[in-house]
């Protein structure tokens, strides 16, 4: 073979060689961005979840709060079953639970929009 050629021929394999071995780095480095990248995102999402979730659950506490302060449980529960009057309480505690809970429903929608 010919100088000229071979030269050629290593040039050539030299360029190949260092092209091949620069895809690899290249693929490496940005596939741990991409990573890297999604890890982050995922956490932010997770937080903003455990975020809503505690707010969920701050509201719940609220509601059951107000529910315990509430006269009418109260007085359903100092009431004896052989009370004359105990049906009415009881209809007005079911009263009262059933309009919490609508309205819980309803301020849980508002907490999501």
């Amino acid at each position: 073979m010919k100088i000229r050629i071979r030269i050629l021929v290593i040039l050539f394999l030299t360029i190949l060689i260092a092209g091949g071995a620069a895809l690899v780095v290249s693929r490496t480095v940005s596939k741990s961005i991409v990573e890297q990248q999604i890890y982050r995102h995922l956490e932010a999402v997770a937080q903003s979840r455990a975020k809503s979730v505690e707010a969920f659950l701050e509201l719940e506490k609220e509601t059951i709060g107000q529910l315990s302060g509430s006269t009418v449980i109260r007085q359903l529960l100092l009431a004896n079953a052989g009370d004359e009057d105990y049906a009415r309480r009881f209809n007005d505690a079911q009263e009262r639970l059933r309009r919490t809970a609508r309205i819980g429903r309803y301020t849980y929608a508002v907490f999501v929009l």
